[in-house]
């Protein structure tokens, strides 16, 4: 009898872990997440974001759709060489008064010369202590090869020129004129890139991010998308520059600048600016300050916007 009663007693402890154990592997369903979009609230002063970081405010094109943009993927003849990164060469072309302007340039995994419809193209501009090796140094030629070779995006090219009289005031500067005339003819003549207005995109920091602006929003036909990083002024004719284009004929916009940034005035005066003219953009204020460690951290943000109608199709 003793015997039967432990018996019961043992099994009857047997079967309380044996529940506590199930009970405990069975996990809630997860709640479905929607998909994720650049689609923001309402327009925000810079003051009201000021004190919060990372803030994201206003954009105009949903992730889920950007690759329902007009720009014709680029074949690649061996499949194999995908699984290969990118390269970074070395170039330059005659400037207005036959000086070179050298440049770098990065081409993508699979690049092809002579097959596809060609390559969009990126131009990333550095600021006044730097040269053209700036970007790939913070990391932008692995960034891109990590985006194409997830196949998130299509294949592109990435060209880096280098400003040489960064001494020379922006407004008396012939480098914004060489750029369009002579480094992107230069660009489309030698290598396979696609020569449509949402096939090109300029951005740049500091120093290069005035000159981003200045070109793109003067030179609108023929870029298709701005980044502003870490601007340090020079926006002052911002009205006159957009009245030379309608609201739909204005470039995708992408602004950011450190909470740290000794120029965040300026970059707050930009955003007032802009959004006393409507402009539908992106706003970004991150933590960080106005040098190489913010850059480089961000880099790989500034390619997944910059590359937005370059997506893969789903």
């Amino acid at each position: 009898m003793r015997i039967n009663l432990f018996e019961r007693f043992f099994h009857l402890v047997v079967l309380v872990i044996m529940a506590v154990v199930l009970s405990a592997c069975v996990q809630p369903a997860a709640p479905s997440v929607p998909p994720a979009t650049e689609a923001a609230a309402s327009v925000m002063p810079a003051t009201a974001v000021a004190g919060s970081v990372p803030v994201v405010v206003e954009t105009s094109i949903p992730l889920s759709s950007a690759a329902e943009e007009e720009c014709p993927a680029p074949a690649v003849s061996e499949p194999a060489a995908m699984a290969q990164p990118g390269s970074v060469r070395e170039d330059g072309v005659e400037d207005s008064d036959g000086k070179t302007i050298p440049f770098q340039i990065y081409l993508p995994p699979g690049y092809d010369q002579e097959t596809g419809t060609g390559y969009p193209v990126l131009y990333m501009l550095h600021g006044s202590n730097q040269d053209e090796r700036a970007w790939f140094e913070m990391g932008l030629g692995e960034a891109a090869d990590r985006l194409i070779l997830s196949g998130l995006v299509k294949p592109f090219i990435i060209v880096t020129p280098r400003e040489s009289a960064v001494t020379v005031p922006v407004p008396e500067s012939s480098f914004g004129e060489d750029l369009v005339k002579n480094l992107v003819p230069y660009v489309d003549t030698h290598y396979n890139t696609c020569a449509e207005r949402d096939c090109r995109a300029i951005g740049g920091l500091s120093r290069g991010a005035q000159w981003a602006l200045r070109i793109g929003l003067a030179e609108w036909q023929t870029f298709g998308a701005i980044g502003v990083h870490s601007n340090p002024g020079g926006h002052e004719n911002l009205s006159l520059w957009l009245k030379q284009m309608t609201a739909e004929e204005r470039p995708r916009l992408y602004v950011d600048v450190g909470d740290g940034d000794f120029y965040r005035e300026a970059a707050f005066d930009l955003e007032e600016r802009l959004m006393t003219n409507a402009y539908v953009h992106t706003w970004v204020l991150n933590a960080g300050s106005h040098d190489t460690a913010y850059w480089r951290a961000h880099a790989q943000e500034y390619l997944e916007w910059y590359t937005l109608p370059w997506r893969t199709p789903e």
